[in-house]
């Protein structure tokens, strides 16, 4: 029996990082009003730059686009990568589901096992 390995790959392009020693961290740190302030928020201010105009809110509940499966809900736009015997396939959420080759699935195990009846 095969298992196959399915990988989850970011959607959003990581940022620039920086190194900052612990005493500068902590300064950070207590200069948050409230959890919802970021140290980037803390560091916009002490740099007397302008806030952002509207932050970014994250709903928990799901688009209607986005991939919900066994309570786990996938974002329209992510990407799986599952290798099966050697050989590693790519599929998308979109459409409410797990998007391969142009067809839509919607369960992985199910994708699997279709794509390798046709394929025997």
């Amino acid at each position: 029996m095969y298992y196959s390995k399915i990988v989850l790959i970011g959607r959003k392009k990581t940022m620039p990082t920086i190194e900052v020693d612990f005493d500068v961290f902590k300064a950070l740190t207590a200069r948050r009003s409230t959890e919802e302030v970021t140290e980037n928020d803390v560091l916009r201010q002490l740099l007397r730059l302008p806030s952002r105009s509207s932050p970014t809110v994250k709903s928990d509940s799901p688009g209607p686009d986005d991939w919900v499966t066994k309570g786990v809900r996938l974002p329209v736009g992510t990407e799986l990568r599952a290798a099966y015997k050697g050989q590693t396939y790519l599929a998308r959420v979109a459409l409410g589901a797990l998007v391969y080759d142009g067809k839509r699935f919607n369960s992985p195990l199910r994708r699997s096992d279709e794509y390798h009846a046709q394929s025997s």
